[in-house]
């Protein structure tokens, strides 16, 4: 089987950045371990020096979408002008091809748009499944069967946050959750919970509890299991740090949804 899999290759994608690179780390070590299937990997940055160095022997990089012919020719014409006087005006024709030919986002979570480029791009690759560690509207938007991680429904759970529900955030959110859970053929969560609330909110849309799988979260593949006592004493005593301490890195959002969780327990 030819799986294919667009992880998010950004470092500020926070989590979900590590779940990519340690679910590539893991699939890297089963294929080394004999698994016969082949795996392409889809990312606009096709040098990132993640991806390269995740992904051993027998793995293919190709760019997420491919150059459509006015692609090819900016490209061209990029290289042609380089950094000569008539840089700006290149970067006005971009600008201008963008907005003149990128789709609208559809706010009905009901309205389920085509991509048959993307999808004739993906069986170009000779893709047999899809694999998305983040959720994604090409998913169900291609047609292609897939598998998809579900990380949170904060939308639906805590909309009175602006953050996941105004100016159309809570549509765009639910277009892809809903229809990204009605057409898989399997999702992830990271937890029981997590699946409860998966099954809570589209189990209406067929979503049924032999479709989802718990995969829980471990640790970074680079991060050190055994940390010498002499180095955690010294962070503690860098940072003033007690005996015991609850570290919890992540975005802006969740962080504020934290504080709140914690300011209303202790009340």
């Amino acid at each position: 089987m030819r799986i294919g899999i667009v992880p998010a290759a950004s470092p500020t994608s926070g989590g979900i950045y590590q779940y990519s690179l340690t679910m590539l780390h893991a699939l890297d070590a089963w294929r080394s371990d004999g698994c016969e299937d082949d795996f392409v990997v889809f990312a606009s940055g096709l040098s990132h020096p993640d991806l390269v160095s995740t992904t051993g022997h027998g793995w293919t990089l190709q760019p997420l979408t491919p150059l459509s012919l006015p692609q090819r020719a900016l490209d061209a014409l990029q290289r042609v002008v380089g950094e000569g006087p008539h840089r700006e005006a290149w970067r006005w024709l971009r600008r201008t091809r963008g907005l003149q030919w990128d789709k609208p986002l559809l706010h009905d979570p009901e309205i389920v748009r085509s991509r048959p480029d993307m999808k004739r791009w993906l069986h170009r690759c000779g893709i047999d499944l899809m694999l998305y560690p983040i959720s994604s509207v090409l998913s169900f938007e291609t047609g292609l069967p897939y598998i998809m991680a579900i990380h949170d429904l904060q939308h639906r759970l805590q909309p009175e946050f602006l953050e996941v529900s105004a100016n159309g955030e809570w549509e765009r959110r639910e277009y892809c959750f809903r229809n990204g859970a009605r057409y898989a053929t399997l999702l992830l969560a990271d937890s029981e919970v997590g699946k409860e609330d998966i099954l809570n909110f589209y189990g209406p849309y067929g979503v049924t509890p032999d479709r989802v799988k718990v995969l829980p979260f471990i640790p970074a593949c680079y991060l050190a299991l055994d940390v010498p006592e002499s180095e955690r004493q010294r962070v503690r005593a860098m940072y003033s740090l007690p005996e015991r301490y609850v570290f919890y890195p992540s975005q802006f959002c969740l962080t504020r949804t934290i504080y709140v969780l914690f300011r209303r327990s202790a009340c």
